[in-house]
């Protein structure tokens, strides 16, 4: 065991304890800047990354894709609930846990990839692996760009 947490690199715990941070921080009522609700969506995209580097290329792309879409449908309607109001350039968004459950996912998942892949490669080229982690960073990654959806079609309602 103190093996495996010598072979952490340095900067994964600051990592860990500033997405804890920011994740907490959803947690409470707060008025972000519209801007930085669409770029979220690119904070997903990075999970290309992983998926892009298994060597069952068309598996992991055809379900990260199918997990992106369902990620997105999930993402929109839940956003719902959680604006409170909307200005030119930013949206008020009630308390929610729905942010990190999915930072904290992504990290968790990126994470047991690198892990498996430096312990056990034969587990980590698998496909029942490729497949669980490719759609599960695909929801994940879908949420922020349904969430980007449902404030944009918020900002744009007739009043």
């Amino acid at each position: 065991m103190i093996t495996f947490f010598a072979n952490v690199p340095l900067w994964v715990l600051p990592l860990f304890i500033g997405l804890v941070i920011i994740s907490l921080r959803a947690t409470r009522s707060r008025k972000v800047p519209k801007l930085l609700i669409y770029g979220l969506p690119l904070l997903g995209l990075l999970s290309l990354r992983t998926v892009l580097s298994f060597d069952l290329h068309l598996l992991a792309i055809v379900l990260f894709a199918l997990g992106y879409t369902a990620g997105t449908i999930f993402g929109f309607l839940a956003q719902a609930k959680w604006i409170a109001d909307a200005t030119h350039r930013h949206v008020t968004i009630r308390g929610e846990w729905l942010t990190m459950v999915t930072i904290m996912g992504m990290f968790l998942l990126n994470f047991v990839n690198g892990a498996v892949t430096g312990i056990a490669p034969d587990v980590a080229m698998s496909p029942i692996f490729v497949a669980g982690i490719s759609a599960f960073l695909g929801v994940l990654s879908g949420t922020f760009f349904g969430r980007a959806l449902r404030v944009m079609r918020f900002t744009n309602a007739p009043a």
